[in-house]
């Protein structure tokens, strides 16, 4: 009996011995040692692989701030954005009590979770998110570029643009090569093509060009005016270009924008309809977004102002520059209603509201066409209350 006791002692000694946890030391050996092939694994694109190394890495040593960081990059990458968020999160609040990040990785763990609350609609979350990172690293274009962009997205068209200016602003002063990818093709931002301010924060940093002609440079002096908000100054420089280039679109489409923000809608519409006279070829200086923009602003107007006739013209100017937005087939009809055109307001509210999806955040809604007032003449006639009846369900 002594010696089965002493048998059973010595087994659960030896037990207990192989059974004992590994020491701080030992452990954090072992996370840094996942942690490097997580990182191996990562930049070679396995991402299971590279997860199950940072996952372990983070439960030996759930204080590493960097192992953290890039487990939020591989769930980034897998589009776990929820999971990401979490990861970064904790990842700067153990840098910022003891900092371990370089400061790439620290800009991008702030960007990558203000992103990753973006794409799960938080967009509030995503503002303050960059708002903090800003006020930290305000020099940095990424952060205030990807606001303007949340700013978008949440359908706030001046934060977007002050963001914007912002971001280029800094990109441009930094002395470095431009970083920051081309607003102009990001779908994000895709709703503000058109704005006369968007475009000229895109060119209020561009120096001299071969074709500048006899006003490029107050053209673009008045455009950086504009989007720093100096309209009395903007305005004295367009008109500057004009006496000298009276035939120049952008000049004209630029104190188009200035006279909007002014809020004198006829001046506006007027410089606007010079715009397109004079957005000749070959040059064609005017987007087709820029287009669209100066031909419904100059309808509206028209319209306003009882000539629907002659806000015809420049809504198929419109919808021939951009003809999937529904804006402009929305106007056309109401040009045509108050015509006494039904069959073609008609054919034109229809497109309009087969268009719907494109609107952008920052485009404003298409009106209810049960409540226009520009549609009363048809409001008793049995065809058009079926397709306007047929509307509400686009």
């Amino acid at each position: 009996m002594k010696v089965l006791g002493l048998s059973l002692i010595m087994v659960s000694l030896l037990l207990t011995l192989s059974t004992a946890p590994a020491s701080p030391a030992e452990s954090n050996a072992k996370a840094q040692s996942l942690l490097e092939r997580g990182v191996a694994m990562l930049k070679k694109g396995d991402l299971d692989e590279a997860e199950a190394n940072l996952r372990r890495s983070t439960e030996l040593n759930g204080t590493n701030a960097v192992a953290l960081y890039y487990l939020g990059s591989v769930l980034m990458a897998e589009r776990r954005f929820g999971e990401a968020r979490d990861a970064f999160g904790k990842a700067l609040s153990l840098n910022a009590e003891k900092p371990a990040l370089g400061r790439k990785q620290w800009r991008e763990a702030e960007d990558s979770t203000g992103l990753a609350e973006a794409f799960l609609g938080n967009f509030e979350a995503a503002r303050k998110v960059y708002a903090r990172a800003i006020a930290q690293d305000p020099a940095y274009p990424g952060f205030s570029y990807n606001l303007a962009c949340v700013c978008a997205r949440e359908g706030d068209r001046e934060c977007a643009l002050a963001m914007l200016r912002k971001a280029i602003d800094s990109d441009a002063s930094s002395g470095l090569d431009p970083m920051l990818p081309d607003p102009s093709v990001d779908e994000d931002l895709k709703g503000l093509l058109g704005d006369p301010v968007f475009q000229a924060i895109l060119i209020s940093n561009v120096g001299p060009q071969p074709n500048d002609g006899p006003a490029g440079a107050m053209v673009r002096r008045g455009a950086a005016l504009l989007a720093s908000g100096e309209y009395a100054a903007a305005v004295l420089s367009e008109k500057n270009a004009i006496a000298k280039d009276p035939k120049n679109a952008l000049a004209w489409f630029y104190l188009g924008g200035v006279m909007q923000k002014e809020h004198e809608k006829a001046m506006a519409a007027q410089a606007f309809e010079k715009a397109l006279e004079y957005n000749l070829p070959p040059a064609l200086p005017l987007t087709k977004q820029m287009v669209r923009f100066a031909a419904v602003v100059a309808a509206t107007e028209r319209m306003a102002e009882g000539d629907a006739k002659g806000a015809t013209p420049l809504l198929l100017t419109a919808v021939k520059a951009a003809p999937f937005h529904p804006v402009a087939h929305y106007y056309l009809a109401e040009a045509y209603a108050l015509q006494g055109m039904e069959d073609k307001a008609a054919v034109q509210l229809a497109r309009a509201f087969e268009l719907k999806e494109n609107l952008t955040a920052v485009d404003k809604p298409l009106r209810d066409p049960a409540s226009d007032k520009a549609f009363n003449a048809f409001k008793k006639d049995a065809e058009w209350k079926k397709l306007v009846a047929s509307l509400k369900d686009k």
